[in-house]
């Protein structure tokens, strides 16, 4: 197992040196759009202290990062854990999510199954939800190497291609296809997908690739080069509980303290949950926020009947396909925290299913 943690921010390239200094760092001569600083790996299972260690060792250095231009919602602290069963799990308590709120810096979890540690690519691949990139492949045309078929593999399970062509070589096809007669005698050229580039060295590809991601283009540049289509087995997805657990036997429901209407909780002697599942095909819902508005104005009559506020517990278990990747807004752990609750998160692995190729 390898467990992995780190702080990165977002870095506008005529920013990189900048931030670079402020942190005490030597800048690299390819900047990145993400900027990966304070890195510890353990083999061993998750720590929830992690997020305290992390932050002691960035308190000291905000100021100089806001100098250089790092906002606070630019910065997220990560923990990366790899293991042969790709189980994770872990527990926040109210002092850990107040502080994440109060400091205003973004936790993200990734989690997969296999040996060694997860590679992280640098950068969002759409607005609303990260993917790394898993692989590149390119492939020169017989003959030249200044024109390929470039692929980039997610782990999302996506493949997006493009012909890349360089400067140079476009020239090269001008003047042959005035030669042959190909496109009006060189009057126009054009290849499915083409995208110029001044050299197609990798690693010259992969910062294309980067800024990209990071301008949001790359969908415009890029096109789907194959979808897939999964059947069978245990489908991707979420399930938010609200848990509360008591001694005795509530002398009223826990929906008539709570004024539910429509929902109806799980009972069970000495514990009871309200369960809400997120699919993978269906928005999003921020179920944190929907329990925290049931429970508060009720906070009195719960502790009339004996039940007290770390009595009171939110359950994350998601399942995912390939990778697992969670965000979490800073306000809303600040609110759950505040109101003096804790966060259990669990994720593994879902059940194998069949992969199929459709296109």
């Amino acid at each position: 197992m390898q467990t992995t943690y780190w702080l990165e921010t977002w870095v506008a390239t005529e920013r990189y040196a900048r931030v670079c200094r402020a942190l005490g760092m030597k800048p690299k001569k390819d900047p990145r759009a993400l900027l990966r600083f304070f890195e510890t790996k353990e083999s061993d299972e998750p720590r929830a202290l992690w997020v305290h260690e992390l932050l002691d060792w960035l308190e000291p250095h905000l100021d100089r990062l806001m100098d250089a231009g790092v906002r606070r919602q630019d910065l997220a602290a990560w923990i990366s854990y790899v293991s042969e069963d790709g189980v994770f799990d872990l527990e926040w308590d109210p002092l850990i999510l107040s502080r994440l709120g109060e400091e205003g810096i973004k936790p993200c979890l990734f989690c997969a199954q296999g040996e060694g540690e997860a590679y992280l690519a640098d950068g969002p691949y759409t607005a609303n939800r990260w993917v790394e990139i898993e692989e590149m492949w390119i492939e020169p045309d017989p003959g030249c190497d200044e024109e390929a078929e470039v692929t980039v593999g997610f782990s999302d399970g996506t493949l997006w291609r493009a012909h890349l062509l360089s400067y140079q070589q476009l020239g090269r096809n001008l003047v042959l296809a005035r030669q042959n007669g190909e496109g009006m005698s060189g009057r126009y050229f054009w290849r499915p997908d083409l995208l110029l580039v001044s050299q197609l060295e990798r690693d010259q590809v992969m910062q294309v690739v980067y800024d990209l991601l990071e301008t949001h283009r790359f969908e415009e540049v890029f096109a789907p080069a194959m979808s897939f289509d999964n059947t069978d087995g245990e489908p991707e997805k979420t399930v938010v509980e609200l848990c509360v657990m008591y001694d005795d036997a509530l002398p009223r429901p826990l929906e008539e303290i709570l004024g539910f209407k429509d929902a109806q909780g799980l009972q069970q002697p000495h514990f009871w949950k309200l369960r809400q599942v997120i699919n993978k095909d269906q928005p999003f819902v921020d179920y944190i926020s929907y329990f925290l508005d049931l429970l508060e104005g009720h906070y009195a009559d719960l502790q009339a009947n004996g039940i007290h506020r770390r009595d009171i517990s939110i359950h994350w278990d998601y399942r995912y396909s390939v990778r697992g990747h969670l965000e979490f807004r800073p306000e809303v752990l600040e609110r759950l925290g505040q109101n003096g609750h804790s966060l259990h998160i669990h994720c593994e692995r879902a059940a194998e299913r069949i992969v199929r190729c459709v296109a």
